[in-house]
């Protein structure tokens, strides 16, 4: 009898994802399916939630040079990241907890803060998707709503070979990440001049 690789669920998102990624306009909808499905994988998460353990930060399950990318991220409670744009698409699904998402409308002007235009409890086996320009958001965990989550995270590249735009709402203030610049992983830690 053969016996799985463990890697196995990842080839297995990877191939799934491959048409959709393609397209000219990748669909969304079907990469976000194919990503609730990894998500519902909880015997093969399981080790990697372990891993991570109830610290804040992130686990890269398949980081290649270019192309999609897939991280398993977990905040503390009350820790929302940065506002933030990707100039990628991207997918998040819930593999345990209650994740808050919360997209903004793009500014007019690079002076201005974005606004809010949603936001979405993404609870387990749940996603949702981003596609630019109309990708500023930010998520993490509301303190009062329900356990922080263990989320997977894929991106249609490596987010920081680009040129993107991070805000604080409390000060008004953006700054430019220049590639390689992850930016802030919470709200709360300071903005760099």
């Amino acid at each position: 009898m053969a016996v799985a690789h463990p890697d196995a669920p990842i080839r297995e998102l990877l191939e799934r994802i491959a048409g959709p990624a393609s397209m000219p306009s990748p669909d969304l909808p079907a990469i976000g399916a194919a990503l609730v499905t990894l998500a519902g994988d909880v015997t093969y998460l399981a080790g990697r939630i372990r891993e991570l353990g109830d610290t804040s930060g992130m686990i890269r399950l398949h980081a290649p040079e270019r192309g999609p990318r897939l991280m398993l991220v977990h905040r503390l409670e009350g820790q929302m990241g940065a506002v933030h744009d990707h100039r990628v698409w991207v997918a998040l699904a819930t593999v345990a907890g209650l994740e808050t998402h919360r997209r903004y409308r793009r500014p007019a002007s690079p002076t201005d803060a974005p606004t809010l235009a949603e936001e979405t409890l993404v609870a387990a086996r749940e996603s949702v998707t981003l596609l630019p320009p109309d990708d500023i958001h930010d998520h993490g965990h509301v303190r009062g709503r329900g356990d922080p989550a263990y989320c997977l995270i894929l991106t249609g590249d490596d987010q920081r070979r680009f040129e993107r735009t991070e805000w604080d709402l409390a000060s008004g203030r953006s700054r430019i990440l220049r590639p390689g610049d992850g930016g802030r992983w919470v709200a709360a830690e300071p903005m760099p001049d």
